[in-house]
């Protein structure tokens, strides 16, 4: 997976044009996250899986870490952070160590196309907040998921890739600015899901919320062009302008659509078993 655009954003996540970025877009509900999630999803989370200090999550796709660590504040959990971008990892590394979060919170490197390093029944909740997006063969890492869980374990995910009207090769593209991306209909997450183990929960689309925070981004972003560009250079800005203002649109037409799934692992893997 190409990934200089997260690379980029990362290492830029703690300078004064990327706050003022996220202090505009986002408000109170600033978390230090580069996905389109909020508060309020992460402590719907906590509360639907019953987080507390005896819990181990495990978040993929962890980014800089400002979820995870959101997530162990809030409910007192041990969390260990995955992703495959370095400067993530060390920004998320330094984060918690700042915010004295260094105990609950441990960040590694790991490209989630490969197996995980962990034993069996490892984790009582798995996250993946907008990363399953950019991982192919999505039954690999079901089974892995799955094989990691503890017996009434349950994972969380966040889908912003889920097609739901007619998206050019262009808009595909465009949509695809952080790196490779894995697009697929409204049912292919159900069907997977439950080919895979697992017990839907919940679902909820999330997509009016998607389009509100990318076009918000947007505008922080332009009042902000000077300071971005001197932080990200005049390449990556426009770049990520465009791919903010697709988003937007796609969401706003509803072709594109972000949804979450809360599921839980089955006792088997299927009926039949």
């Amino acid at each position: 997976m190409n990934n200089e655009a997260y690379h980029i954003a990362y290492k830029t996540i703690a300078s004064d044009a990327a706050k003022s970025e996220r202090s505009r877009a986002f408000g109170d509900d600033d978390i230090g996250q580069h996905s389109w999630t909020t508060p309020g999803e992460l402590r719907n989370m906590i509360s639907a899986c019953e987080l507390n200090e005896r819990s181990a999550v495990l978040d993929v796709g962890c980014g800089a870490g400002g979820p995870a660590m959101f997530v162990a504040r809030q409910s007192g959990c041990q969390v260990t952070g995955l992703d495959i971008d370095e400067q993530g990892i060390k920004m998320a590394n330094a984060g918690a160590a700042e915010r004295g979060l260094s105990g609950r919170c441990q960040f590694q490197i790991h490209n989630a196309t490969n197996p995980f390093n962990f034993p069996d029944a490892s984790f009582d909740l798995i996250f993946a907040i907008d990363s399953i997006f950019h991982i192919p063969r999505r039954e690999n890492f079901l089974f892995e998921v799955r094989r990691m869980l503890t017996h009434q374990g349950k994972l969380f995910f966040t889908d912003a890739g889920v097609i739901n009207g007619q998206i050019s090769g262009e808009e595909f593209q465009l949509r695809s600015f952080n790196g490779a991306a894995f697009f697929a209909p409204v049912e292919y997450n159900k069907t997977i899901l439950e080919q895979t183990g697992f017990e839907i929960a919940r679902s909820e689309d999330l997509t009016e919320n998607n389009e509100k925070i990318a076009q918000s981004r947007f505008d922080a972003r332009t009042d902000l062009q000077n300071p971005l560009i001197e932080a990200e250079g005049e390449v990556a800005y426009r770049g990520r302008q465009a791919y903010l203002h697709k988003v937007a649109e796609l969401c706003r037409e509803r072709r594109l659509c972000r949804y979450a799934y809360l599921a839980r692992k089955r006792e088997k893997l299927s009926d039949s078993e």
